[in-house]
């Protein structure tokens, strides 16, 4: 069994970015997104405006500095290499019991497992709201299977989804993936993507 790392969290983390698991790379380097072609590490920092650096530790630092907490949906499960598709046997990590311990106000996904993941744990617990005065603007797309959320997109700029639990209401948001696996999205792209999506939060 793949086991996933503990999360760096500390109560006064406002954004909470979760991916799936680790790959085969990171866990042979204890580390977070430490496949060297996974750009995950260079756009946050790029989002963040600091200085990229290699030092794992630093990398941690600077995330909590910034109200920045991260961890994977999956807390255990099968898989052979290192691609989602191969993932099975899913326990998923207790990302609603994690969030009690702080303030987290936004959890944004990065990549479809992620996204898929978290939403077969909480789709009970998901809502929708649509921007009246962006309605004519954007087609929206019909909901549809949330179970596995294939059809849930992010882009249509007058839908905003939400993750309610406790009396919180807190903002989720899918993220295009920083994975190799995404390579046809260029590094420019994805920081755009990205900081769109997160800039209120950053």
């Amino acid at each position: 069994m793949i086991k996933s790392f503990d999360p760096i969290f500390d109560s006064n983390c406002k954004l909470l970015i979760l991916g799936s698991c680790p790959s085969v790379a990171s866990l042979q380097k204890g580390e977070y997104y430490g496949h060297k072609q996974n750009r995950f590490w260079r756009v946050i920092f790029k989002l963040l405006d600091e200085d990229f650096t290699a030092d794992y530790e630093i990398k941690k630092q600077t995330l909590l500095k910034h109200g920045v907490a991260l961890w994977d949906t999956i807390g255990l499960c099968q898989r052979e290499g290192s691609l989602d598709s191969a993932i099975t046997d899913v326990v998923p990590n207790d990302v609603n019991a994690l969030i009690k311990c702080g303030n987290v106000k936004c959890i944004a996904l990065n990549g479809g497992k992620a996204k898929q993941v978290f939403l077969q744990q909480y789709k009970q617990f998901v809502s929708k709201t649509i921007n009246n005065d962006d309605f004519n603007k954007a087609t929206v797309p019909q909901v549809q299977n949330l179970q596995d959320g294939k059809n849930i997109k992010n882009s249509a700029a007058c839908e905003n989804y939400f993750f309610n639990t406790d009396k919180k209401k807190i903002k989720l948001i899918f993220l295009p993936s920083t994975s190799p696996a995404n390579a046809k999205m260029s590094f420019e792209t994805l920081c755009r993507s990205w900081y769109e999506s997160l800039k209120e939060f950053l």
